[in-house]
């Protein structure tokens, strides 16, 4: 998955587009997402869009084995620490999954059933599957990061609602 610069950018703009065409999306009041790292698309132009249209914004922060979401009141990377893993994290207080109407989801890779491929250490995983109706899950990759076979799954994996890309809006 190399890409130029200039793609990364398009790509990721036409992401954010995407994003904010969701009605899952427009309907929320409360987002969960990501910081994006290590080639993930950068949904930060669309959470400063949902920021400013008063929609509450919530990142993760790793705690020993459990991924927690803590609102933010700043896209501003000089807000958050170096956490977990190197990730840029918000600090305070956490608020369940319950309290969230949307999470955008990071992967490596997605299928057409909405299975995901993380990076192998089970956050999102465990933290989603402890709300049986919680929220909405939306995955969020570039559009060759969609595999044709089919993602192998395990019991714990949890599989998203909808799978965003530059090119498709895979919703199942």
């Amino acid at each position: 998955m190399d890409r130029s610069k200039e793609h990364f950018q398009d790509a990721s703009d036409v992401i954010c587009r995407n994003i904010l065409s969701l009605s899952e999306i427009q309907k929320a009041s409360h987002v969960a997402a990501f910081w994006p790292i290590q080639g993930e698309a950068d949904i930060r132009p669309s959470l400063s869009h949902l920021m400013k249209s008063g929609t509450r914004i919530y990142l993760p922060q790793i705690e020993g084995s459990e991924l927690n979401f803590i609102s933010i009141d700043s896209l501003n990377p000089e807000t958050l620490e170096i956490g977990a893993y190197g990730i840029p994290a918000p600090t305070g207080a956490s608020v369940p999954l319950s309290a969230i109407d949307c999470v955008l989801v990071p992967g490596l890779g997605f299928d057409k059933d909405g299975n995901r491929l993380g990076k192998g250490k089970g956050f999102y995983d465990r933290a989603l599957s402890l709300e049986d109706s919680g929220p909405i899950r939306i995955g969020v990759g570039f559009s060759d990061q969609i595999v044709e076979e089919g993602i192998e799954t395990l019991a714990h994996d949890v599989p998203m609602h909808l799978v965003v890309t530059e090119e498709h809006i895979y919703r199942l």
